[in-house]
């Protein structure tokens, strides 16, 4: 942190407050995630089946790849389809 100063040039001391950074809050409220998920259970309405057939439509892209980056290549075939 970045220390302050007054307005006669003098340090006193004092720190500068930090503003807020969503992503440093993000990590902050991830470390909240399961306790909350026990003690409210998961949001109603919660499916998570479509991203699982998203998972294995993607995982059915690999063996078209050459193993090398395949990050990249499965991405490609992905949005080519």
């Amino acid at each position: 942190m970045e220390k302050s100063g007054n307005s006669n040039g003098k340090d006193d001391g004092g720190l500068r407050p930090k503003g807020f950074n969503l992503s440093t809050f993000k990590m902050h409220a991830l470390g909240h995630h399961v306790s909350n998920t026990r003690y409210y259970g998961v949001p109603s309405g919660h499916d998570s089946k479509p991203f699982e057939h998203e998972h294995v439509r993607y995982k059915s892209f690999y063996p078209n790849t050459n193993k090398n980056r395949f990050v990249a290549q499965i991405a490609r075939q992905g949005c080519n389809q």
